[in-house]
């Protein structure tokens, strides 16, 4: 398998829920309804979006995303920004931008967060396929 770093992802806050967060709790966040196109295409922005919940708060929230199939992108980590711990609920937007260099064929994206006390979530996974 190649290894390729093609592929720009950005995670954007796009809706929150508001309450406050358990201080001192260490419970991991958990991940639900990853929404993600099932085409891809080279060059063209691909938006997915992810539920993120946790009872502690969402600040330090970090995205974590990886893609492997006829290629591998190693994970990239992204800050989610404008997130603090009175947030314990909240998607995140993110997008798959692969370049005309990245091959063709079919991927799983794989995406799971770290929060501000290092807990680590659920990982998620969706079958893509870039052309």
């Amino acid at each position: 398998m190649r290894t390729f770093t093609t592929i720009a992802i950005l995670a954007i806050l796009t809706a929150t829920g508001a309450a406050c967060g358990d201080e001192g709790s260490t419970a991991a966040p958990v991940l639900s309804d990853l929404r993600a196109p099932d085409n891809v295409t080279r060059s063209v922005l691909n938006y997915g979006t992810v539920l993120v919940k946790d009872p502690d708060g969402l600040g330090g929230l970090q995205l974590h995303l990886r893609m492997i199939g006829t290629a591998t992108m190693p994970k990239t980590t992204t800050p989610v920004s404008k997130v603090n711990d009175a947030l314990t609920e909240l998607v995140v937007s993110f997008n798959i931008t692969p370049t005309l260099t990245t091959p063709i064929g079919p991927y799983t994206l794989y995406i799971s967060v770290t929060d501000a006390q290092g807990n680590t979530s659920n990982e998620l996974s969706k079958a893509i396929f870039i052309n």
